[in-house]
């Protein structure tokens, strides 16, 4: 019994010296008394164009300068621009999607909000004093976030252009999850500094709006995707999409409360250490006019690319929009008086599968088109992606064709009309050249349907 009271004293004074660790002794970290907190404002100096740099790394010099000028805040307007250019300059039109450039912006704002008001209401819990009035402080803590844009240049490395669409996409998820783990950390840092706590504590209280927000908006991306995908054939960017979203998923929802208690438990530990303390308070920082050179120059370095980019973007959104509105023997006309090498290397034009919607145009109207033109390889290969799929969805089979074994025993439940117009598209699309592999999958599919309709005739 008193070895067992031993090891619970032992364990107590461990976690008690953990917490102490964790949000910093009075003595060492908050050694400050009611007539420093009086003291005059810290002098941090003008704010250059180095602590740009010296913010993203985490330099405390650099964060308080950025939390003392009021010019920053513009500033991380002007670089959350250039990270918008950064990502879309070779992704979209902006001539057909303008408000795409300003999505990130205004994304920011929202997100931001939600986490300043969770990290305040941690930060209230801790007793230190914030003498800052709510919008004074959100400025401040918007200009932090802001300032984080530059990782997202990173992004807008042209890798579509250096290998193949796959290996494309896993180099952008990777460069995803690198910047946002940056950004969280980054962060965490700035609200660190601004709230006079620790790292952990602040990326804690960080990680709980973000993972609750990530929560949110891949649970329905995710539900969605596999209500409609279920059954379905998904194409191997589809699937490596839909794996990333779920394990990040699943980060975030087993992750949320863990992160939710630590926060607790780490600002409940703050208040016992916090009497007397209040956030630094510094002169106003003057922004000098040189830091603006840096998103000066990245928007023109931007700019260079996105007129390289462009105009095959204009083109692919041409071609989308008259896909949209029917015009399909138009678009395919464009598309073969243009060539293929006039339009971006990864592109998915119109019918869009799998959507709740229906798909846009009718696959059954693209076939007809396509018998119509006769375009090149090309052309037919770039519009009758998943066309089996949706050739299924059309005439009534919502199912999917990834399970051909499920799909002979089955499918002869659907309407016999429907299956033998199925069966007629079938007969159209195996006509059209593709892969070997491509063309031996519809042939395969054309047959279960031939040998659907007899047994549909006596249900």
């Amino acid at each position: 019994m008193l070895l067992l009271n031993s090891v619970v004293i032992l364990d107590q004074r461990g976690i008690r010296s953990l917490f102490r660790r964790l949000t910093r002794s009075k003595s060492e970290a908050y050694r400050m008394t009611n007539e420093a907190d009086k003291s005059e404002p810290i002098d941090v100096g003008p704010m250059r164009a180095i602590d740009v740099a010296g913010f993203l790394i985490g330099r405390r010099r650099s964060i308080e300068r950025v939390i003392a000028s009021k010019a920053s805040l513009a500033l991380g307007a002007a670089l959350v621009g250039t990270a918008a250019l950064a990502r879309e300059y070779d992704a979209v039109s902006f001539v057909h999607q303008p408000q795409d450039l300003l999505a990130p912006l205004a994304a920011s704002i929202v997100v931001s909000a939600i986490v300043f008001a969770v990290v305040r209401c941690f930060h209230a819990f801790t007793a230190i004093r914030n003498p800052s009035t709510v919008a004074d402080d959100y400025r401040v803590f918007l200009s932090g976030y802001w300032m984080t844009a530059p990782l997202a240049w990173l992004y807008a490395i042209p890798i579509e252009t250096m290998t193949d669409e796959i290996s494309a996409l896993r180099f952008n998820l990777t460069m995803l999850s690198i910047v946002s783990i940056w950004r969280v950390l980054l962060f965490a840092r700035f609200v660190s500094v601004r709230y006079r706590v620790s790292w952990f504590a602040a990326l804690s209280w960080v990680l709980v709006p973000c993972m609750a927000i990530a929560v949110v908006a891949l649970f329905q991306q995710i539900m969605s995707m596999v209500s409609i995908m279920g059954g379905l054939r998904l194409t191997e960017t589809q699937q490596i999409l839909l794996d990333f979203r779920s394990n990040v998923f699943g980060v975030a929802f087993y992750g949320f409360i863990p992160a939710l208690l630590l926060g607790i438990g780490l600002a409940v530990a703050i208040r016992n250490n916090a009497e007397s303390i209040a956030i630094h308070r510094f002169r106003p920082s003057v922004l000098q006019r040189s830091t603006w050179a840096i998103p000066l120059l990245a928007l023109l370095g931007l700019a260079v690319a996105a007129a390289y980019f462009q105009p095959a973007r204009y083109r692919a959104a041409r071609v989308d929009r008259m896909l949209n509105d029917g015009q399909i023997d138009e678009a395919i006309t464009f598309m073969q008086q243009q060539g293929e090498h006039r339009f971006p290397d990864v592109w998915d034009p119109p019918p869009h599968f799998p959507t709740r919607r229906k798909p846009s145009p009718p696959i059954s109207d693209l076939l007809s088109a396509i018998g119509r033109n006769h375009p090149d390889r090309w052309i037919s290969d770039r519009l009758l992606v998943q066309a089996d799929e949706l050739l299924m969805r059309q005439f009534g089979w919502t199912q999917g064709v990834g399970d051909e074994n499920y799909l002979r025993s089955t499918l002869f439940i659907t309407d016999r009309e429907a299956l033998v117009d199925m069966q007629a598209h079938f007969e159209i699309l195996v006509d059209i050249p593709a892969s070997e592999k491509e063309q031996q999958r519809r042939a395969r599919l054309l047959q279960i349907v031939k040998e659907a309709i007899p047994k549909a005739e006596t249900n």
